[in-house]
C-alpha cells in the first residue's frame, strides 16, 4: 500500500497508477530484467463544461473549488492505495476542499470551450444532493452546484459534467462517462 493524497491545489494533484504484469510477461530477474505492465488510473477525472443560455448576460467565470458540504465526509482527500488493485482504503472524508484556480477567468459562451478538470479519489458515498459541492464564481458572484445524490465516481473513469448558467442558477444538462483519461 502506498499513500495517496489529493492536493488542495488541483493543478498539483499527481496521477496515481497501478498495474499488473502484461500477458506473456516472463519472470523478471537478472537474465530478463524488463518488466511489462498494464497500467491503469486510480483516480477519477472530473471535467466541468459550463455554458450560458442565450437570454443570460455575458459573464466571466472560474471554478473555485470542489469539496464536502459543511460537516460532510463523502469526498476523501487521502488514503492508502493497493498497487495491485488500485483500490484506495483507509480513506476518511474531511472538510478539506480542492481548489481549481484559473490564471484568468474564462468567458462564458453559448458553446463551451475547454473543460476545467480535476482528479478526485473515487467515491460511492454521495448519498444526498449536495454531499459534495462545486463552487463557481460568475461575474464576481459565487454559485454552488450540488453533486446529485447517488453519484458514483469509479477509478480510471472520466466524468464530463455539462452545466448551464441562466443568469441565476447553474443546472445540469447531462453527465457523460468514459473509460480512461488523457495523461499530461
Amino acid at each position: 500500500n502506498i499513500p495517496v493524497r489529493i492536493s488542495p491545489d488541483a493543478s498539483l494533484t499527481k496521477d496515481y497508477m497501478y498495474g499488473i504484469q502484461a500477458s506473456g510477461q516472463r519472470a523478471v530477474n537478472q537474465i530478463s530484467p524488463v518488466a511489462l505492465l498494464n497500467m491503469n488510473h486510480t483516480l477519477s477525472l472530473l471535467s466541468f463544461q459550463l455554458r450560458i443560455t442565450p437570454e443570460a448576460e455575458a459573464a466571466s467565470y472560474s471554478i473555485d473549488q470542489i469539496g464536502n458540504k459543511a460537516g460532510g465526509t463523502a469526498l476523501c482527500f487521502k488514503g492508502k492505495m493497493n498497487i495491485k488493485t488500485g483500490n484506495i482504503g483507509g480513506c476518511a472524508g474531511t472538510n478539506a476542499s480542492t481548489r481549481l484556480k484559473l490564471n484568468t477567468p474564462r468567458m462564458l459562451k453559448k458553446i463551451p470551450d475547454e473543460p476545467q478538470q480535476l482528479m478526485v479519489i473515487p467515491t460511492s458515498r454521495i448519498r444526498t444532493d449536495g454531499d459534495v459541492e462545486v463552487l463557481f464564481t460568475i461575474n464576481e458572484t459565487t454559485f454552488k452546484y450540488k453533486i446529485p445524490a447517488n453519484t458514483k465516481w469509479e477509478k480510471g473513469k472520466r466524468y464530463i459534467y455539462n452545466l448551464l448558467f441562466n443568469g441565476k442558477d447553474i443546472t445540469l444538462e447531462n453527465v457523460s462517462t468514459s473509460d480512461g483519461f488523457p495523461v499530461e
